[in-house]
């Protein structure tokens, strides 16, 4: 009898102790204040590291299915020297609205108008034990055809006439939120604009075999590197107006955004003196633009869309609904 009740309270005592660490294995998930920076920080595309030998050939293959490809011996410091040791590449890649916002590089050139695009890369590298930074080399004035990109065709860019329009971008130096065409000029690392642009790079490839997507295939950019754009101008149509987007008063943080359907972009619009107000110039009448709201408040996010054709003096009006973060980036990536 004494053994049983030894052993009934052995038992009793380990169903406790398992009840008690099952218990304390549960924990409350922390979440943190709502913020754009956070919101950014968390869900823009992860920069790609690639450690290398700068001294030979190489070919790095991204998670995105972008293909880079670099001569041995291209990249030398600020001060032309070349590099000692072993070299880092850092690596980013954008494709679709979703990423365009939650990385903050919208496709918007000069005077607020909008660009299709074809994907944005950005590209830098510096020595691995110092950290200067490296940049191509430049022969005879030219620092093209020592890294070469094979970049996936975005799936909204697939059956879009701008296809075969694609042309190379860099940030404005004047204004970083906008695009610039590369040019000859722009190839020393300049970022200029002139009347001679190279027009039709990157060419675009698309194979015949296996119901392949294709890929844009570039060899040029500035010496610099840093951001390119494989872009082309959204079609402003015959007939082009204004379009407004308009939230409610209040939020400690306001987004505002148009995504327009089928071309692969995201615009931002200019705010107004009115308050929360903001437009967008030279939208075709009848084009169809999804207006995004992301807000801010208390500690929490808010969001809100709304899709619908232009027409002369539209002004879109979004309802915000509080949400997760999870589920505004689920609702972003579904634009």
């Amino acid at each position: 009898m004494k053994n049983r009740f030894l052993a009934t309270l052995a038992l009793a005592a380990l169903m406790m102790a398992c009840h008690k660490d099952d218990v304390t294995a549960i924990r409350p998930t922390v979440v943190e204040p709502a913020s754009f920076a956070g919101l950014t920080t968390r869900y823009a595309p992860p920069v790609q590291v690639f450690e290398f030998d700068p001294t030979v050939a190489q070919t790095f293959t991204s998670s995105g299915g972008a293909r880079l490809e670099m001569q041995a011996n291209s990249f030398v410091g600020t001060d032309g020297t070349a590099p000692t040791g072993r070299a880092v590449l850092h690596f980013q890649e954008i494709y679709s609205p979703a990423e365009m916002i939650l990385a903050e590089r919208l496709t918007m050139m000069g005077f607020h108008r909008g660009l299709e695009s074809g994907g944005e890369f950005n590209v830098s590298l510096n020595e691995k034990v110092t950290g200067r930074p490296l940049r191509l080399s430049v022969r005879d004035g030219v620092s093209s055809r020592k890294l070469r990109l094979q970049s996936p065709v975005p799936t909204r860019v697939l059956n879009s006439p701008a296809l075969t329009r694609m042309i190379e971008w860099t940030p404005s130096v004047s204004n970083p939120s906008f695009w610039v065409e590369i040019d000859t000029l722009s190839l020393d690392g300049s970022n200029g604009h002139s009347a001679n642009p190279l027009g039709t790079l990157p060419v675009p490839f698309v194979p015949n075999t296996g119901g392949a997507n294709g890929s844009f295939i570039t060899s040029f950019w500035p010496n610099q590197l840093g951001w390119l754009n494989i872009d082309t101008y959204y079609p402003f149509g015959t007939q082009t107006v204004w379009v407004f987007l308009q939230t409610e008063a209040g939020g400690d943080e306001t987004r505002m955004f148009f995504v327009p359907t089928g071309i692969n972009g995201a615009f931002q619009p200019v705010s107004t003196p009115t308050n929360n107000l903001a437009m967008l110039e030279n939208i075709p009448l009848g084009a169809e633009l999804t207006a995004v709201v992301i807000r801010v408040q208390d500690g929490k996010y808010f969001f809100g869309t709304q899709k619908a054709r232009v027409t002369p003096s539209i002004v879109y009006r979004p309802v915000l609904e509080q949400v997760s973060e999870e589920e505004l980036v689920r609702r972003l990536r579904l634009l």
